[in-house]
């Protein structure tokens, strides 16, 4: 459907054995290892939503300046101008959002929260920003010709990968509200009360 110039593939190990000196972290770290790659990932994916938007928004700028209407650019009309308003003032937020989130990551520190947020915001936005692209170049920008439909197909794969937009949510919700909170939520035992303040004294 989409993500066209990306290749896809697999690949299984039957009785591999790996020499200890060739592991990835130590003891019991390896999801510490894999969440640092989908950290990383997740930034990145975000990055080339906003990318990708950028560049359909700059084709429906020039657009509506070009394409005339009433005597005039449908520029001028406000229900264009505040789309392309609208979307600029959210992709340039995303990617400062994933900037912070990329700064993190290179100074070592804990970033799980602001690469999901970064991911969750960068695909949404930039996938709305393209429909509203699309929207502005009416029947034309729904045909292959401007490349509008591939940027559209193209982002809503990377909503999904490594990490879907619900998930990512959750992720975000268990670094604000704690992972006694997120445990509940997924049917696990609440601790009481008393059992939270102890671990808090603790």
């Amino acid at each position: 459907m989409g993500m066209k110039g990306w290749s896809y593939g697999g690949f299984k190990l039957n009785n591999v054995a790996v020499p200890v000196e060739n592991r990835l972290g130590g003891d019991g770290l390896g999801f510490h290892v894999f969440n640092d790659h989908f950290n990383y990932w997740r930034v990145l994916m975000g990055i080339i939503c906003v990318g990708a938007a950028e560049k359909a928004l700059d084709q429906a700028v020039e657009y509506s300046k070009h394409r005339t209407a009433f005597g005039g650019p449908i520029g001028r009309f406000q229900s264009v101008m505040h789309k392309i308003s609208h979307n600029a003032t959210l992709l340039e937020s995303a990617r400062l959002l994933s900037y912070k989130a990329l700064d993190l990551i290179d100074k070592g520190q804990s970033s799980s929260k602001e690469s999901a947020m970064a991911k969750w915001f960068a695909t949404t936005t930039a996938y709305q920003a393209i429909d509203d692209a699309i929207q502005i170049h009416g029947a034309r920008g729904y045909v292959r010709e401007y490349g509008l439909e591939q940027r559209l197909r193209d982002v809503r794969g990377l909503m999904i990968a490594d990490g879907s937009t619900d998930t990512l949510k959750s992720l975000i919700g268990r670094e604000i509200m704690g992972k006694d909170i997120y445990d509940a939520m997924l049917g696990r035992p609440l601790k009481t009360p008393k059992e939270l303040v102890s671990k808090q004294l603790t």
